[in-house]
Order: C-alpha cells, then sequence, then structure tokens
C-alpha cells in the first residue's frame, strides 16, 4: 500500500526519498551520547527551529566529481511553516485578546495585585512561548519559582525533561538534561536539574564528551517540602502508559518538505531563466 501524506495522497517518489533521507540523518548528533530523549521530539523540534536540513549538502555545492541527488541537499528556500502554526496555535488558545480578564469586583485590591503579579511574572507570554512547546511537541514543562523574591516562570522543551508520572499522572518527578556552550572557555557542557515533591536538586557542569556519559555531582540543594513538583507538565493529550502528548504539526512535516524542495526548484528555475536572458540582451547589443 502506497504511503500516503498528511491530506491523505500517496506521496510523491520525490517525498519519499526526502523522508528516506531525513530518516537516515535527522540531526547532526551521530554520537552514542545522546544530548535528548527521544529522536522523533527532537526531529519535531529542528521543523520548528528551521535546522532540519543542516546535515545535507549545500543547495548550490560546487560539483567535485560525484553527482549530489536534489534530495541530499538543504533546500535554498527554508519556509518555517511549523513555527508559524505553532505560533498562530499558541497565540489563538494565550494570545493578549484571548488571555482570560481577572475581575474581583468584592475585592479590587485583590484584583489589582494579581494583575500586577501577572505582568511582573509575565505568564502570559510565557504561556505563548509553552504552547508553542506543546504544539510542536506534543508536550512541554513549564516551571515556576521564587528566586530573589521574584516569582518567574521557565519553559523547557520536552526533548530536555525526563518525567516521572505518579499512579494519577501527576508529576512524581522530573529531570531536566541538556547541553549548552559555555561562554568563557568555548566548551560544550552539561547542565542538569531535578525536581521533586519535596526537594530541588542542582548538578554541577561537565564538560560534554563523545560516547562517554557525564558524571554529575551535586552542588546545591532546596528542600521546600511542598508535596508537589513546581512546575506543570503540559500535554495536548493523556495517554496512558505514555508521558508525552500528541504533536500538532507532525503530519505537515512532508507537506513542508514538499514545499521547501518546490520552492528551491522554482527559485532555481526563475534565476536560470533570468540569467539566460540577460545573456541573450548582451549578445543581442552585438548583432
Amino acid at each position: 500500500m502506497a504511503e500516503r501524506n498528511w491530506l491523505g495522497l500517496p506521496k510523491t517518489r520525490t517525498q519519499q526519498r526526502i523522508d528516506n533521507t531525513l530518516g537516515i540523518i535527522p540531526s547532526s548528533d551521530v554520537a552514542k551520547t545522546k544530548r535528548w530523549r527521544d529522536d522523533k521530539l527532537h526531529k519535531l523540534q529542528m521543523y520548528f527551529d528551521g535546522t532540519q536540513y543542516d546535515a545535507l549538502a549545500p543547495w548550490n555545492q560546487e560539483p567535485t566529481g560525484e553527482y549530489i541527488p536534489i534530495h541530499r541537499r538543504k533546500p535554498c528556500v527554508n519556509y518555517r511553516f511549523v513555527k508559524r502554526m505553532a505560533s498562530t496555535l499558541a497565540s489563538f488558545m494565550y494570545g493578549v485578546k484571548r488571555f482570560p480578564q481577572i475581575k474581583i469586583e468584592q475585592d479590587p485590591d485583590t484584583e489589582q495585585y494579581l494583575k500586577v503579579l501577572l505582568r511582573v511574572t509575565r505568564l502570559q507570554p510565557m504561556l505563548v512561548k509553552a504552547f508553542s512547546q506543546v504544539a510542536t511537541q506534543g508536550t512541554a514543562f513549564l516551571r515556576f519559582r521564587v528566586s530573589q523574591n521574584k516569582f518567574l516562570f521557565d519553559v523547557f522543551e520536552a526533548q530536555y525533561c525526563y518525567p516521572v508520572l505518579d499512579e494519577v499522572g501527576d508529576l512524581d518527578s522530573i529531570v531536566i538534561k541538556y547541553t549548552y556552550k559555555d561562554e568563557i572557555d568555548k566548551k560544550e557542557k552539561w547542565a542538569k536539574i531535578e525536581l521533586t515533591k519535596n526537594v530541588d536538586i542542582l548538578y554541577n557542569n561537565p564538560e560534554f564528551k563523545e560516547n562517554s556519559e557525564p558524571d554529575f555531582e551535586e552542588i546545591d540543594r532546596v528542600e521546600h517540602n511542598l508535596g508537589f513538583v513546581q512546575g506543570e507538565w503540559i500535554r495536548t493529550l493523556e495517554q496512558p502508559q505514555k508521558v508525552d502528548g500528541v504533536s500538532l504539526v507532525a503530519d505537515v512535516l512532508c507537506f513542508v518538505d514538499e514545499l521547501n524542495y518546490k520552492l528551491s526548484q522554482c527559485s532555481q528555475a526563475i534565476k536560470y531563466k533570468i540569467g539566460r536572458a540577460s545573456c541573450r540582451e548582451r549578445v543581442c547589443q552585438y548583432v
């Protein structure tokens, strides 16, 4: 049975070759030590960031004796359709005009306090950012914390989160682990935070090494004893035995590839036609 795209139509041979190439080379991370939890989540995020083709050869690469098929080249036109779609969905849910308005007629002081709190914590734009990730990966972690007498929110991509859910589906604990580039020594390093119902733990930043798991050491901990994890594991759909929700953009990835490759080929054809036309004009001047 022929594969079908997001419209339910049979995939073209070009699309099947693109899918195969991107499946073989999903990213530049080929080390055994994974920087993320799940390859599918990482691939979805790459489409959101517009980096899904970075491991492919340049579109206009000079020939070196071996022909590079089009489906193994990075498109010269990369329209970030997934980001546009996810951002639109997030704005529809939590945009300025959609965000709930606080109204407490019996207690205007509390109403004013809550409005100031929402403005200072920037909850509305943080929810837009969080739901953009939810729409893309199906899940995101929204953390809330108090730092230096300030109430703050942080959004973490699901691919860098390692959650443990209890029997009713609430967070029992979560580990946030990712790599970053140190601005001082320019080395790639690990960052790790562990949040539980009663304690938050911060770990050191060992250097990232290929084919070697990091050896973390605890450097600080805060025992809050609140009885719940300070954050919300947001999912589009809660599924039994699964920690992640369903991505809202996964079904359009093949369309994005078709769009980018078609636009790139059309762009090249237009440039080629304009080049030939200008060359013809120069020749006609001497005829």
